[in-house]
């Protein structure tokens, strides 16, 4: 085979295992471009190809890795699987497309959720003639029971980042994997300051990025600003920014008690106050 990745019609056939005929009918119904060779010979090549010969061809030979980003995603997938040792590799600083695989293992890539992500997101690229992007990703999305946004968000992150765009990373809990810790503090306790209650967050948010400038820290997107916030800060802490100890004091849940520890004449008031039945009849008794 050609090691331009340019192939002919009995290549392609001899990879996908049908006729050469076969491949001369299909081409020749989908209108595959092609460039031509010795004698007129046609010769096309792997990146323009459609999606299932591009995985087929890229189970045959080895892709370069600055041809990643032009194919089809599975082949994309398959093409990564060869070429990648048991250890983490980097395709993108040797191929000059930065950080589109970055440090995936062979075992990340054989992981069937990656699979399935690669799968999607090629289904979605591959809208039908006469039907609207947004309706064949409504139809893509009930097929990987998904909501329409997580499509779209990872359609987004493998345009920007290839493969390494759906790799699922494990951080420890509660903790940021964009962010400094000790920037989602700042940020939290800036959105919490008495005086910035009628600030915008978008105005703070800009207070943070300088502040970070300045200390080193790292911070995420205005979106991922906002997502810390929702997690980190209460009501409570929204009461006392706003209303003081005295509108926190509402915000708190009463202290409830049962009945197993009352003694005999003895109960519980409103207020959860134990109340002697038998004293009190006494105070009120007249002297």
């Amino acid at each position: 085979m050609d090691q331009n990745l340019v192939f002919t019609r009995k290549e392609i056939a001899e990879a996908l295992g049908v006729a050469k005929t076969t491949i001369l009918r299909r081409a020749e119904k989908e209108a595959w471009p092609y460039d031509n060779g010795k004698n007129r010979q046609r010769r096309y090549k792997l990146e323009r190809l459609p999606a299932d010969v591009q995985k087929a061809l890229a189970y045959k030979v080895d892709v370069p890795a600055h041809l990643l980003p032009a194919l089809a995603p599975t082949a994309a997938l398959v093409a990564a699987r060869r070429m990648a040792p048991e250890s983490p590799f980097n395709i993108g600083i040797a191929s000059g497309v930065p950080a589109w695989t970055p440090d995936i293992s062979k075992d990340t890539l054989q992981d069937p959720r990656v699979s399935r992500l690669v799968q999607m997101v090629q289904e979605a690229q591959a809208v039908p003639k006469g039907m609207g992007k947004r309706e064949w990703v409504e139809a893509v999305s009930v097929k990987y029971d998904c909501g329409v946004r997580t499509v779209y968000r990872y359609l987004k992150r493998y345009q920007k980042k290839g493969l390494s765009g759906l790799v699922h990373t494990k951080a420890t809990k509660d903790q940021p994997k964009a962010w400094t810790p000790e920037a989602v503090d700042y940020w939290v306790g800036l959105c919490l300051k008495k005086a910035h209650r009628k600030v915008s967050r978008d105005v703070l948010y800009e207070i943070l990025v300088q502040e970070a400038r300045k200390r080193g820290w790292k911070v995420g997107s205005y979106r991922s600003a906002n997502w810390w916030y929702r997690k980190k800060v209460t009501p409570q802490l929204l009461a006392l920014q706003r209303g003081g100890n005295r509108a926190l004091d509402n915000k708190l849940p009463p202290v409830l008690r049962d009945y197993s520890d009352l003694k005999p004449f003895e109960i519980l008031v409103g207020d959860q106050h134990r109340f002697d039945l038998i004293s009190g009849a006494e105070l009120l008794r007249p002297h």
